[in-house]
């Protein structure tokens, strides 16, 4: 029984050891300062898949507003981004063409702005990581009933990152990198 006692206390302290050291490498994991020099690589993006960074204003009230889109995209080892502004209006949208089921909810507003194949700087790399973490962290602290107001979110399309945060924000990050891509 004494060794059966002394082989637990062993593994206790061993599973307690290593609980210890991954907490203080999980704080490491949210940061987004970074050096001058250092090369943001989005990590989180393949020749194979792209994320979606949506923003829709509540210009015209229940039924919505205008819809800023931007994907971000790896080609050949090199971040690009895609923009696309979609204009709402004040009265309901059409329902839904079944000839045309793969559209999202947005394209059926009227596309006012498209720009495609944007290569990003490191500046614009630093403010798609910030963000991602800016909703987030809005998101964590949201707690307002989801009737109107801001619709953010950023997913990824092969669904391994989806962030919703409705009733959201004004989402200065993502307004900021929108005019940096609308300026090129």
């Amino acid at each position: 029984m004494k060794k059966l006692t002394n082989y637990f206390t062993i593994i206790f302290i061993a599973l307690l050891i290593s609980c210890t050291n991954e907490k203080s490498d999980s704080k490491k994991g949210f940061e987004t300062d970074y050096k001058d020099s250092e090369e943001i690589k989005l990590g989180i993006l393949s020749e194979i898949s792209k994320i979606e960074f949506l923003r829709e204003d509540d210009k015209y009230g229940e039924w919505g507003g205008d819809v800023d889109v931007i994907d971000i995209y790896k080609y050949k080892d090199e971040i690009f981004a895609n923009y696309k502004r979609y204009v709402g209006k004040t009265t309901p949208p059409p329902p839904p063409d079944d000839t045309k089921m793969n559209k999202k909810w947005y394209e059926y507003k009227s596309l006012e702005n498209k720009i495609d194949s944007i290569k990003l700087s490191e500046n614009e790399k630093k403010l798609v990581e910030t963000i991602f973490s800016d909703l987030l962290k809005n998101k964590m602290k949201n707690d307002n009933i989801p009737i109107d107001g801001y619709y953010n979110s950023v997913i990824a399309s092969d669904s391994s990152l989806v962030i919703i945060d409705y009733n959201s924000f004004e989402w200065s990050s993502f307004m900021d990198l929108k005019t940096e891509l609308t300026k090129k």
